[in-house]
């Protein structure tokens, strides 16, 4: 451990020394962070978004230092295979763990549906099955009941509790569909799209998704279909179109869609004007990445004049809806004092909180932070293990201070 804790201290003095020559005036702290830490990331962004390119596990896309980033967004479905439904799970202290269930005599389709939904996803007094599931969904659907008809889709087409089969999958999604359910209308659409269980036809799959446009979320969803070329043909036109519909709806990532499509200008005509227009929108509503992006309009005069009274409030807003870029960029503001009055121990905490959310960077800084003792009592055991965190997910810095090679496309990026 001790040994560690040398290493990590000389790389970081070895470094601000060979940087500085080896400055002898009492400045170490402030030179040693500076040059192990060389990103402000309050610059204005830019990214290009990858048409298609999918995060349904509510990842974000991957950005690079100089680029505004979008959340690449997928259809998110009012049912989404494996979503547990508190809602329908009744407690029922009467009924004994879900022996006998299956021969219970249940005539109602809706009783039947609610029964297989708990099966689905388990509860206090059912062990979680989702083979039985499907039997009580099948009981359900055979009488025509629609969400039980769209649940035996999802089961086919992504193979719970049934041996995955997507012709079985459309051919329930059929049979809701023709009733207007909308969750199985998008889905089926998806299906045409992409040629799951049937012959490709962009136009039928183009035909549901402006069917079940009627709401918010499903006017949401169709933008992104026109906007990143999900299954359908890419549209700019379209997708302002229907991003603006469901902005009136207040779908706050419409609105952060729509301000990042007219400030990229690649679909359509680029507009700085309407792209702050519309990131202040989501902002004022309480979005924390439009908050961001405000701020950095304020200061960069995006499509407004510059003001640093307002600069401040919306990146101390982004910031306290845990935007993690404007918890670290409050972290090196802070610490520098450039832009805000130099304060150690503010600088500490919004770096503290963006690490916490598994921040790399912000990981790496609080390790360095702890090792001089920045804004916090110095400390080379939670030093080195604030480095290590960063260095597991291959953060170039923690990296070399740990001693470590750094991968081949690492050393590209820096």
């Amino acid at each position: 451990m001790l040994k560690r804790s040398i290493l990590i201290l000389f790389v970081m003095l070895s470094a601000a020394f060979t940087a500085w020559g080896q400055d002898k005036s009492g400045s170490g702290n402030d030179e040693a962070i500076r040059i192990q830490i060389d990103k402000t990331q309050m610059k204005p962004l830019r990214q290009d978004t990858t048409a298609g390119e999918s995060a349904t596990n509510g990842r974000e896309a991957t950005i690079g230092q100089d680029s505004i980033h979008t959340r690449i967004l997928p259809r998110r479905s009012d049912v989404v295979p494996g979503e547990k439904d508190n809602s329908m799970q009744e407690e029922n202290p009467n009924l004994k763990q879900d022996s006998g269930l299956r021969e219970l005599d249940l005539k109602d389709p809706i009783q039947q549906y609610q029964l297989g939904k708990r099966f689905y996803v388990g509860d206090k007094y059912i062990v979680q099955d989702e083979k039985l599931a499907v039997e009580w969904w099948t009981k359900s659907a055979e009488q025509g009941y629609t969400p039980a008809q769209n649940q035996l889709g999802i089961c086919y087409r992504y193979g719970y509790g049934v041996e995955q089969d997507d012709k079985k999958a459309v051919y329930w999604w059929k049979k809701a569909s023709d009733k207007g359910y909308r969750d199985a209308m998008m889905n089926l659409g998806n299906c045409y799209a992409f040629g799951l269980g049937v012959e490709e036809d962009d136009t039928m799959a183009v035909r549901l998704f402006e069917l079940t446009a009627t709401t918010g979320p499903y006017m949401l969803a169709l933008a992104q279909k026109y906007q990143f070329g999900d299954g359908i043909k890419m549209n700019g036109k379209k997708a302002i179109y229907w991003n603006e519909k469901a902005a009136e709806h207040r779908e706050v990532d419409a609105m952060y869609n729509l301000g990042y499509m007219y400030y990229n200008g690649k679909q359509i005509t680029q507009d700085y004007e309407k792209a702050f227009y519309w990131w202040k929108k989501g902002a004022d509503i309480g979005d924390a990445q439009c908050a961001h992006q405000v701020a950095v309009c304020y200061k960069e005069g995006i499509g407004v004049k510059p003001n640093k009274r307002k600069y401040e409030h919306y990146f101390d807003l982004a910031a306290g809806l845990s935007d993690v870029e404007a918890m670290i960029a409050l972290g090196y503001a802070y610490y520098y004092g450039e832009v805000r009055k130099k304060d150690d121990k503010k600088a500490f905490k919004w770096m503290e909180r963006a690490a916490e959310k598994g921040i790399a960077e912000a990981q790496y800084c609080l390790g360095v932070f702890y090792n001089f003792g920045v804004g916090v009592k110095a400390d080379e055991n939670k030093a080195i293990e604030w480095v290590k965190r960063a260095a597991i997910q291959n953060y170039p810095d923690a990296l070399k201070a740990l001693g470590m090679d750094v991968p081949a496309q690492k050393k590209e990026n820096e």
